[in-house]
């Protein structure tokens, strides 16, 4: 399967698998949607991207905010065009640790599923690829 002139999505690719997702993606011909919560390293990747010849857009969305998972996919569409492969690879912290920490709820669930579910009934072929980890960051 050829991915030239294809949109992808990938979540978590401001940084590490998920920065490695996105540049692989855009290598093999995809425009690239970087959704993370890390504004600066997400222009990093963007212009990473861009030097090697393709469109990148950055949205900031929390993978576990239903509202701003389904603006990152309509973001992506209308900047980029469309939609076709959406990359799940945002990281949640472990549970004690994030309550402990920054007094998370760690028991939210991943709004992509939904939002995957509300892409496939569009025209456009799509494929999806969720990745699981725990933690996140360098």
């Amino acid at each position: 399967m050829t991915i030239n002139g294809k949109v992808a999505l990938v979540t978590g690719a401001a940084q590490g698998i998920g920065r490695g997702i996105a540049l692989r993606l855009a290598k093999d011909g995809a425009d690239i949607a970087i959704v993370d919560i890390n504004t600066d390293k997400m222009a990093e990747v963007a212009a990473e991207i861009e030097e090697l010849g393709h469109k990148a857009t950055t949205f900031k969305a929390d993978v576990s905010n239903r509202a701003e998972v389904y603006a990152a996919v309509e973001h992506a569409e209308k900047t980029l065009g469309g939609l076709d492969i959406m990359v799940n690879n945002a990281g949640i912290e472990p549970p004690r640790l994030s309550r402990r920490l920054f007094g998370l709820n760690p028991t939210r669930r991943s709004a992509w599923p939904q939002a995957w579910r509300s892409m496939r009934l569009r025209p456009r072929q799509a494929e999806c690829c969720r990745s699981a980890r725990a933690g996140g960051g360098d």
